[in-house]
């Protein structure tokens, strides 16, 4: 069964000296050789949505990923390609402790790769700079029909989110 495992990896210094991570997670069946990718000049910018009211809806955000491989196997960065909008999971980290500890329980930023996007300089011959997009998942939730029977979720529904779900449980399935 496919899990989510760290294939791509980026590690920098922000402007205050501490050090953060991106892990690249794609849905594998097996553990991969972790490849590293350096950080761009702008390594990660997020974009938040402006809620300044109470009755403003709530709507995802998104990162920008920018990075640079330095291999010279273009095929290893083909798997950052994918059609499934929750195909490939991204995690931030920033390590405030020090500790060189980064648990994916205490990720500052979880979402998924944009599906389909994906941009490459191939013009370089090497040093590709990559952009990724990545969104937070509350887009995907309008994906998934389910309802509630009991105490459980029928994820093969054909009422969109009917009966009363708690917004954790919801953004805990996008999030899966």
């Amino acid at each position: 069964m496919a899990s989510y495992y760290t294939k791509y990896r980026i590690e920098f210094k922000d402007f205050k000296g501490i050090v953060c991570r991106v892990d690249i997670q794609p849905l594998l069946t097996s553990q991969p050789a972790i490849i590293t990718l350096l950080a761009g000049e702008t390594p990660v910018l997020f974009q938040l949505p402006d809620v300044s009211k109470p009755t403003d809806n709530v709507c995802g955000g998104g990162c920008t990923i920018n990075c640079i491989y330095t291999g010279t196997t273009v095929e290893d960065i083909r798997g950052l390609y994918t059609a499934d909008p929750q195909g490939i999971r991204v995690l931030y980290y920033e390590d405030y402790n020090k500790s060189g500890v980064f648990d994916m329980t205490k990720a500052n930023w979880m979402g998924f790769l944009n599906s389909e996007i994906y941009n490459e300089d191939f013009s370089m011959i090497t040093n590709i700079e990559l952009t990724l997009e990545c969104n937070d998942g509350l887009n995907t939730l309008d994906r998934y029909y389910y309802q509630i029977s009991g105490s459980t979720i029928n994820l093969s529904g054909d009422t969109k989110y009917w009966g009363n779900v708690a917004i954790g449980n919801m953004i805990q399935r996008c999030l899966m």
